[in-house]
């Protein structure tokens, strides 16, 4: 059974997530891990003393199960939810939960509107989309939902764009849904016939599977994506998240942030390269944890 984590601060956009993460995991016979993660506020004792203050981690659970009791209020399905309290940093625990847990897919939720903080560093939504050893499908907080039935893939016509179109598949053979390739074709883009060689060989590895392509032009690719989204009222945008480093986040704006702020759909980040990006903790875990069946 697959395996999908939603993490929760207990806020609206995390109930949302949790509302979408529901529907997309009865479509999978898929099971859910409700997660929290919150930091040990210190007391100033002192210049030089400070004692660590832990929050009551029961509490915390009792709050995840009051969160999945209301997101399945409309829902008519058996989900079967395991609940998890961790302390720590919230992306580095969320990381290990990923790896330890043996997680296929995370859906956490993105607010709209980004602060100045969230520009220069990214928020804890694009933050995990680019370190994620796994999909990470982010819910706008005015999504709508519903089932997946249209999921377009925003691609660059890369040669290793080959990995994410085998996870979608993988995707597409669990639920009923159109995949479509979309290319936004820019003025910098080189002229040369790559982009169409690479095109062919899209189609030569993955004859026995049922797409389409489209190709659009715009001056920005984040701009073209979001047109045609919008256009043509798709449920889901896909698109490959590299894994970069502290350097490379400091940037101003990306591709998957105007994604995430533009879009009233869920974005689907797929890693080109799948596999674990931190080993497991040094020091033992001890996770609260709960089971229901929804």
């Amino acid at each position: 059974m697959k395996t999908i984590l939603v993490p929760s601060d207990f806020s609206y956009v995390s109930l949302k997530a949790l509302e979408v993460a529901l529907s997309l995991a009865s479509q999978l016979n898929a099971r859910l891990l409700l997660c929290h993660v919150y930091r040990d506020v210190p007391i100033m004792l002192g210049p030089m003393f400070t004692l660590p203050v832990s929050e009551d981690r029961q509490e915390y659970l009792v709050r995840l199960k009051q969160q999945a009791k209301v997101a399945r209020l409309d829902k008519q399905v058996m989900v079967p939810i395991r609940y998890l309290v961790r302390s720590g940093d919230t992306i580095r625990e969320l990381l290990h939960v990923i790896e330890e847990k043996e997680v296929d897919l995370v859906v956490m939720g993105t607010q709209q509107g980004p602060s100045f903080l969230d520009k220069l560093f990214g928020s804890t939504t694009e933050q995990l989309l680019r370190l994620s050893p796994c999909p990470v499908l982010a819910v706008p907080e005015n999504t709508r939902i519903r089932e997946l039935r249209k999921i377009v893939y925003a691609s660059d016509l890369e040669p290793d764009n080959k990995s994410v179109m085998q996870q979608l598949f993988r995707l597409k053979s669990l639920i009923t849904a159109a995949i479509t390739v979309l290319h936004v074709k820019t003025d910098t883009e080189a002229t040369s016939g790559l982009k169409d060689d690479l095109k062919a060989s899209l189609f030569d590895d993955f004859a026995g599977n049922d797409f389409s392509f489209v190709q659009v032009y715009n001056r920005h690719i984040s701009a073209g994506i979001v047109k045609y989204a919008k256009k043509h009222h798709i449920d889901i945008i896909a698109f490959a998240e590299e894994h970069r480093n502290n350097w490379d986040s400091l940037r101003l704006a990306s591709t998957s942030g105007m994604l995430l702020y533009a879009l009233d759909v869920p974005v689907l980040a797929m890693p080109k390269q799948p596999g674990g990006l931190v080993s497991s903790s040094s020091s033992e875990k001890q996770d609260e944890v709960g089971k229901d069946f929804f």
